[in-house]
């Protein structure tokens, strides 16, 4: 037997609830939708004759407790022929619910109002784009059932504004021109706006909203700049040190016959200065900038990198985008065997890399790759598994000694 307080229960997990675990919310919004179909109904589980008999009391509160719930239309009832002597006239059978409206009336008043809120919030967004229904953007679900009433009026002031393009390609989102609406709000909530623009049919085929705005995306992946001669400094008007987004960098000329780059941040402040050089570091993955013009009047170019299957990779994919001829420093066996005490063994490092890449490396660096993603492991010796020697681990006489091999240290 299932009681009143239990059929509340379960529409409250299966039709309401946002608890984990619980698809209460998404059915809710697929009914809002249309995409979840009425009735909502429960069998009740009336007894059987031999229930009724081994606990008749039972039985007497589950007849009572229909009879004194407040909405009796939802209730559907038959008359069952019991023996000996048990009523079964009326005897409740299922529960239906045929509509929203039922639906909030069975939740009760806290829930209704939540609904009814959210009703509201997508019929205020269908006027804005003319819509005759509101049932498209239940698509928005939680992500506008959570806005706080501030976030949503401000919500609405941004929707009424945004205009395909209004960045003209030449502004960023916190330039934009809006009145009444700090443009932070935009960036903290650029999801569910590029959603209701989606859901309204107005994407144009954009992939977002900083493509649809047509604004300028916030420079990302910052490399640093360091001038490592004193006499090219004027080229920068006396600056020695700078950071530019590493796109930017491909079209921004660096001054000196030499350059030097290197893998991270720290690692760079150990190089000394040098003759007629520049060093580009910090770089990481951020490479593409490599395939810029202005490399090619460098008389020559060096890369130091990690002693780790990354940085071989890194090794490569910056040849491979210099297209040039480019010289690797430090990044041998001889650094390896006179650092093996520094070295670490780092878990899920891959053991090989694409044929592409390796067609990247010199026959050396190949060795020295393929030993240390080997673990550095020598046949007769008793050594532990290691595979990977951080720039920052070598000895600093050790890299002024190795940079001499090909620069003018000026120190």
């Amino acid at each position: 037997m299932l009681y009143p307080e239990d059929i509340c229960r379960r529409l409250f997990e299966q039709e309401f609830s946002d608890a984990k675990g619980s698809r209460g919310r998404s059915n809710l919004i697929k009914r809002i939708a249309g995409e979840r179909a009425f009735p909502v109904s429960y069998l009740l589980r009336a007894p059987t004759e031999k229930e009724i008999m081994s606990d008749i009391s039972s039985y007497q509160r589950f007849i009572a407790s229909w009879n004194e719930y407040p909405f009796q239309r939802f209730i559907t009832r038959n008359n069952i022929h019991y023996q000996h002597g048990i009523p079964g006239d009326n005897v409740p059978v299922r529960f239906t619910l045929n509509s929203l409206d039922d639906l909030k009336l069975a939740l009760g008043r806290a829930p209704a109002a939540e609904i009814s809120r959210f009703i509201s919030r997508i019929t205020d967004i269908s006027e804005i784009f003319n819509y005759g229904s509101y049932a498209v953007f239940a698509g928005l679900g939680s992500g506008l059932w959570e806005l706080s009433e501030d976030e949503f009026c401000d919500l609405l002031v941004v929707l009424r504004q945004l205009e395909y393009g209004m960045g003209g390609g030449r502004l960023y989102l916190r330039a934009l021109p809006l009145k009444g609406i700090d443009t932070k709000f935009i960036e903290k909530h650029d999801a569910i706006i590029w959603k209701v623009i989606c859901l309204a049919g107005r994407d144009r085929n954009c992939t977002d909203l900083t493509n649809w705005l047509k604004v300028v995306a916030v420079p990302d992946g910052f490399v640093s700049v360091e001038i490592l001669d004193d006499n090219l400094l004027d080229y920068y008007h006396g600056i020695r040190s700078f950071r530019i987004p590493h796109d930017q960098l491909r079209y921004c000329e660096l001054p000196g016959d030499r350059l030097l780059v290197v893998e991270n941040l720290q690692s760079g402040y150990m190089v000394p200065p040098l003759r007629g050089t520049v060093m580009v570091f910090s770089t990481g993955r951020n490479l593409d900038w490599a395939d810029g013009e202005w490399l090619r009047r460098k008389k020559e170019i060096y890369y130091w990198g990690d002693l780790d299957y990354h940085g071989f990779l890194m090794l490569a994919e910056f040849r491979r985008n210099a297209g040039m001829n480019v010289t690797s420093v430090m990044m041998t066996m001889e650094t390896v065997e006179s650092h093996r005490e520094q070295m670490v063994n780092v878990g899920n490092q891959p053991l090989l890399m694409d044929q592409e890449h390796l067609g990247y490396l010199t026959v050396q660096e190949r060795e020295t790759f393929e030993f240390i993603v080997s673990g550095c492991l020598k046949k007769g010796m008793k050594s532990s598994y290691v595979n990977r020697l951080e720039q920052e681990k070598l000895d600093a006489d050790y890299v002024i000694r190795e940079l001499g091999r090909y620069f003018d240290v000026l120190v």
